[in-house]
């Protein structure tokens, strides 16, 4: 599938995520260092993430969230580009695989908003 089809859509099905609700450690195939990200929306099988450092269309990453719920995630980054701040990047990532567990994440953080999980408890 062409990176604009998955981009297109995600967009119309996407569901807006707050900076605080869902943050993790992301690492590149084949390398063992990680980086935090920060993801600001998500949908079935794609996620909206603000990293540090740039990454490339193409490369497939390791995603382990902790918070609202714990879980690792593979993903392939289809586009990526600076933000508008300066203070790192904006990319989006298709989730070919573990859609339920896409799907189980964005109930979460909607029960958070409703009151149903407390994560700090």
């Amino acid at each position: 599938m062409s990176a604009e089809k998955i981009q297109a859509r995600r967009t119309n099905i996407r569901a807006e995520v707050q900076e605080h609700e869902v943050r993790g450690l992301f690492s590149r195939s084949g390398s063992k260092s990680h980086a935090p990200f920060v993801v600001w929306d998500i949908s079935e099988d794609g996620m909206g993430l603000m990293i540090p450092e740039k990454v490339r269309t193409g490369d497939e990453l390791t995603m382990t969230l902790a918070r609202p719920k714990k879980m690792t995630i593979a993903a392939v980054v289809v586009w990526c580009r600076k933000r508008d701040d300066g203070e790192g990047y904006h990319c989006g990532v298709h989730v070919p695989q573990h859609n339920s567990r896409l799907i189980a994440l964005r109930n979460a953080i909607l029960g958070q908003r409703d009151g149903e999980v407390d994560p700090a408890k």
